[in-house]
């Protein structure tokens, strides 16, 4: 018993009885563990306690433990529920073992699936479909092991599985190079069927790989191809060429990477090149022999361009164009020479310029201009003279007139044009020095004076012999303005007559 001054919350304050009173029997002093009032909140807040140290702190755990946490509360299930179906429980160690075994074999099971997908977007089932399914059934034995919750073993089987699985990952390559180099392979040996078979295996394996593409595209291409190459040989026996050509060119529409299209369109490139040289060459020599030079050179430079090293069609160039250099030459020549026996010597000396610069050592067209030349220099000089027949009249004009007329009759076979200068000529100066009496009437009062002769003085008549010619007379008298006149003698007036005198006259200051 607790003693009476102590301060314990459930201990009461006894009071003693009257004494007046007969004694009371009382019931025994209870402890305070064993008041309800007090054990009940106890006990609360020991449970609070408890749940605040163990319980609150797997609410906040990361996932890493949550998952092990629901990993052991199926395994707890598990138990209650072996529990409840009487076999026995296994204790918490060995779940959480099971729990990690469980996460591994999930992990690896992860991994299969990721290498399941790649096979199957590969196509596996087509190149390697007995080695797929063993690994699916290695994968499936495992979920047996994994459902009876033996994990250790399902991880044994699962590994198995993904073994084989990357093996046949890697598998997926080699089957790959291997169907694309047969497919290639098959292509250029123009076989359709095998290239298509083996091309279009490669490709399912890699869907994306576009060369593959394209040389599976060739191959569906490459029957049609030989159709057309086949019938291009036989328009080609029956010489129709220009069929042949497009039929090849319609098959490397289809496949422009066919060696066998471009061999064949080589093959008749060369025949259609030879066909189209013989063609110009032969037009070039037609024209040749019938001296159609121009067309001769080009058909030849045409067969040029088509062998640009052809010897024949170079020598046979050559020969046109110098049968075109002198047959030009001789046309020149030919045109200066009739210019020259008309007389027409500018033209003549055009033609041997012309000859001349196509061949500046040809010593008849030299010979020819010299001369040609010369008889333009006779020429413009006698018509010179004629043009103006009262010149001769002059000493110094008459002078040069027989010197040309000297020249002029120098040359043989002068020509009709020249004979004739020279007998227009001949006369020109033979009345060029017969003179022709002219008279000049004036009023006795004017001086006059008559240029290059002298003064004839004061007259009313006077007559004097002149020679054809232009003449200036001056009349001038005292007071008056002086006058002057130009006159002409000539041959057609035997008889002029010149009036000179002064009438204006000067006003006086």
């Amino acid at each position: 018993m607790s003693d009476l001054n102590s301060n314990t919350p459930n201990d009461k304050k006894i009071e003693p009885a009257p004494w007046a009173q007969s004694p009371v029997m009382t019931a025994p002093e209870k402890h305070w563990w064993q008041d309800p009032k007090t054990l009940i909140p106890l006990v609360l807040l020991v449970v609070l306690l408890v749940l605040v140290v163990f319980w609150l702190p797997t609410l906040v755990s990361p996932p890493s433990q949550q998952k092990e946490e629901a990993i052991v509360t199926n395994s707890s299930e598990s138990a209650a529920a072996t529990a409840a179906s009487g076999k026995s429980l296994e204790s918490p160690w060995s779940e959480a073992q099971l729990a990690k075994q469980r996460r591994e074999a999930q992990d690896i099971l992860a991994k299969i699936l990721d290498q399941q997908r790649a096979l199957e977007a590969a196509s596996v089932d087509r190149w390697e479909a007995d080695g797929f399914a063993e690994a699916m059934a290695t994968a499936a034995e495992g979920d047996n092991f994994y459902r009876d919750r033996e994990f250790e073993q399902a991880k044994t089987n699962y590994n198995t599985s993904l073994q084989q699985f990357e093996a046949l990952v890697a598998k997926k390559d080699l089957v790959f190079e291997e169907k694309r180099k047969a497919g290639l392979d098959a292509l250029e040996q123009h076989d359709p069927v095998v290239s298509v078979e083996n091309l279009d295996l490669a490709l399912a394996i890699k869907p994306n790989d576009k060369d593959v593409e394209a040389a599976l595209e060739r191959a569906n291409n490459l029957e049609q191809v030989l159709d057309l190459i086949k019938v291009s040989k036989q328009l080609q026996q029956q010489n129709e060429w220009e069929f042949a050509l497009e039929k090849l060119n319609e098959a490397k529409t289809l496949d422009s990477q066919s060696s066998l299209v471009k061999d064949e369109l080589n093959s008749l490139s060369l025949v259609l090149l030879d066909r189209d040289f013989a063609e110009k060459m032969s037009d070039g020599y037609t024209a040749l022999d019938s001296n159609r030079y121009s067309s001769a050179i080009t058909a030849f430079k045409a067969a040029l361009k088509l062998k640009p090293n052809a010897a024949d069609a170079k020598s046979a160039l050559l020969q046109a164009q110098n049968n075109q250099t002198q047959s030009t030459l001789n046309r020149h020549l030919v045109s200066a020479q009739q210019s020259a026996s008309g007389e027409n010597w500018q033209d003549a000396i055009g033609a041997y310029d012309k000859a001349l610069a196509l061949d500046a050592n040809l010593i008849d067209a030299k010979i020819g201009k010299i001369k040609a030349q010369a008889r333009l220099k006779l020429d413009e000089s006698m018509q010179a003279l004629l043009s103006d027949p009262l010149r001769l009249s002059d000493n110094n004009v008459s002078q040069q007139a027989r010197t040309v007329l000297a020249d002029a009759n120098a040359i043989p076979d002068a020509g009709p044009k020249l004979s004739g200068q020279i007998s227009q000529l001949t006369q020109a100066l033979a009345v060029a020095q017969t003179p022709i009496t002219v008279r000049f009437q004036s009023d006795n009062e004017t001086q006059v004076t008559l240029y290059r002769i002298g003064q004839l003085g004061n007259f009313e008549q006077h007559s004097m012999a002149l020679k054809p010619g232009k003449y200036t007379v001056v009349g001038s008298r005292p007071g008056y303005r002086d006058v002057r006149k130009v006159f002409t003698v000539s041959p057609s007036n035997q008889s002029p007559i010149v009036r000179i005198q002064c009438e204006e006259k000067i006003a006086s200051l």
